[in-house]
């Protein structure tokens, strides 16, 4: 079985909390990387920025919740979150798709 230190990168590239978005976008698009830690000037980890986070704040478009792909759905968020929880803690999901 593997542990997280076995697949994790061991290169980490980061920006600091006070830096421009586009210099996040710049470093992570140099580096090809998906998300990028983000600390504080003394080195301490304050968060976590990812490509979701620049496309949310760089548009005004919304975006679909949910891609239909070969007869089936890619959720681009939680089903929970799209859908919600039935009583029975299940998630509820939309009537009257019948294709």
């Amino acid at each position: 079985m593997y542990v997280v230190k076995d697949i994790m990168t061991k290169k980490v590239f980061t920006v600091y909390e006070n830096d421009t978005v586009e210099e996040c976008a710049k470093v992570m698009l140099e580096n090809e990387t998906s998300s990028i830690p983000v600390i504080d000037r003394a080195e301490n980890l304050v968060g976590i920025v990812t490509e979701k986070d620049l496309i949310k704040r760089a548009s005004r478009i919304k975006v679909p919740v949910a891609l239909e792909l070969l007869g089936g759905f890619i959720y681009l968020d939680s089903p929970k979150k799209v859908f919600g929880r039935s009583k029975a803690g299940h998630v509820a999901y939309c009537e009257g798709y019948d294709d």
